[in-house]
């Protein structure tokens, strides 16, 4: 199994974010025509350093910490009850099982880290197999919820589901 582990970008860290969101996969899946604007999703990244509502953690080899993928965790709520995941990992390392164990960290780090959590959400696009198959391997139920979005990547409108875990 390879030696992978969760924690919190940082400014150090931005290089390798940077390269993942160049990735055609993730700028495929994250809605995007084109790679982003360096400059302004650094400045988007740092401003996230000081986000209450946002958390970015990065998925790193223990070895060299270089990151392979990232997780945002966004509080919903009042309370902050409910945590609202996102996550991608390098298409380098797609079919290795890393989409399943990111999940599954990423949960451990809300159970580990924020006791008011209760429930772990995910909106997936429908046709995004790999990563509902990630989902339902970490125990997240597909709920009835909906949404439509316009997915720009192939000019026309989407259907996502929704995915919760209580913790």
């Amino acid at each position: 199994m390879e030696k992978v582990h969760l924690e919190k970008l940082i400014i150090d860290d931005f290089e390798d974010y940077y390269n993942l969101k160049c990735e055609k996969q993730n700028i495929f899946w994250t809605n995007n025509l084109e790679k982003p604007n360096k400059e302004k999703l650094f400045q988007w990244f740092t401003e996230q350093m000081g986000n209450k509502n946002r958390v970015i953690l990065g998925l790193k080899y223990i070895e060299n910490r270089r990151v392979i993928g990232y997780v945002y965790l966004d509080f919903v709520g009042a309370k902050s009850e409910l945590i609202e995941l996102s996550y991608a990992l390098s298409e380098e390392y797609i079919n290795r099982g890393l989409g399943t164990r990111i999940v599954g960290l990423a949960i451990n780090y809300c159970r580990d880290t924020y006791i008011s959590v209760k429930k772990i959400q995910c909106w997936v696009l429908e046709d995004n197999v790999r990563s509902r198959k990630c989902l339902i391997n970490n125990g997240f139920i597909k709920k009835e919820d909906e949404k439509v979005i316009l997915f720009y990547p192939e000019n026309r409108m989407k259907k996502m589901n929704l995915f919760k875990l209580d913790i």
